[in-house]
């Protein structure tokens, strides 16, 4: 009867170890599973600063634009559309003012404008590989407040909640505007900012800022 006991309480011991053995490799396989979505072996690739012909025509069609819709003198409020190439030259302008005056301990900043998103990206490394971000920003700006909207975000292949990562995104915004002398001054002149079914953005701005915003895109 001893015996029996005693190789009954083996079995259950063997059986306990088997399970704690199969649920220790479950944590290993998901943990590595995880490593290998968020993980990755290169940093994001950089969108090339505005430097060619096609740049340069761009940025002259925004002055122009801001020009004539300035000197619509019965409208107060002048709007005026920015396409996708348009945008992405101010946006190419505004990262690298970002990405030369930035602290060290920041890493760089990516951005290219894509049917309606911001196609945002980073790398942090992290012991020689890296952890890329990836989002889809829509931006807006209206009663004097830039705001940002996730329509999608990930790091690595793995998928982040959106709703999350737009509170903290936005709460980072607004601290940086508030530290930003500079950054309020160039909002200020704004009206509006919204995009447009076609993908462009639309800006509004006051006819009387209409000088400050060109001596702001130079």
């Amino acid at each position: 009867c001893s015996m029996a006991k005693k190789s009954k309480n083996s079995t259950a011991g063997n059986r306990k170890k088997t399970a704690l053995q199969a649920v220790l490799f479950v944590i290993v396989l998901v943990l590595t599973i995880l490593a290998l979505m968020i993980v990755e072996l290169h940093p994001v690739k950089s969108v090339p600063a505005w430097v060619g012909p096609e740049e340069s025509l761009a940025l002259a069609t925004i002055t122009a634009k801001v020009f004539a819709a300035a000197n619509q003198k019965q409208n107060e409020i002048c709007r005026i559309n920015f396409s996708q190439r348009e945008t992405n030259t101010m946006l190419a302008m505004l990262l690298g003012i970002y990405n030369s005056t930035k602290n060290d301990d920041d890493p760089p900043v990516y951005a290219i404008w894509n049917k309606g998103f911001s196609d945002t990206s980073c790398s942090i490394k992290v012991a020689g590989l890296y952890l890329n971000f990836y989002l889809q920003i829509i931006p807006s700006y209206s009663n004097g407040k830039l705001y940002v909207q996730v329509a999608s975000c990930r790091i690595g292949k793995f998928p982040l909640p959106a709703g999350t990562v737009e509170k903290a995104l936005n709460d980072e915004l607004t601290e940086q505007i508030n530290n930003d002398f500079r950054l309020q001054q160039g909002l200020a002149l704004l009206h509006s900012l919204q995009v447009e079914k076609s993908g462009d953005i639309q800006i509004e701005f006051l006819r009387k800022n209409s000088k400050r915003l060109l001596k702001s895109l130079f």
